[in-house]
């Protein structure tokens, strides 16, 4: 297995309200067949996440952690998803 992940954050800032706080997230995965040089499965996703900082979060930093890890779980959620279908099949 050869995975990448990248990710990035934005935030919009409101006057009298906490921030959004936007999450991309992106997992590029392949198998590979050692043996035959062969990748019998590949997958690319990307997905956001949006939230806003919780009351138990003392700055904006641990929010921004938060949520940039949720986009990335997402991202690993669907791609599990994509290799069980696969493994289900064969």
């Amino acid at each position: 297995v050869v995975y990448a992940i990248t990710s990035d954050i934005y935030s919009k800032y409101k006057l009298f309200t906490k921030p959004d706080i936007k999450a991309f997230a992106t997992t590029q995965l392949i198998i590979l067949d050692v043996r035959t040089g062969l990748i019998p499965f590949s997958a690319i996703v990307t997905k956001d996440y949006l939230s806003q900082k919780k009351k138990e979060e003392l700055d904006n930093s641990e929010a921004t952690n938060r949520i940039q890890n949720e986009a990335v779980l997402l991202t690993i959620n669907d791609i599990g998803q994509k290799i069980t279908e696969l493994l289900n099949t064969k």
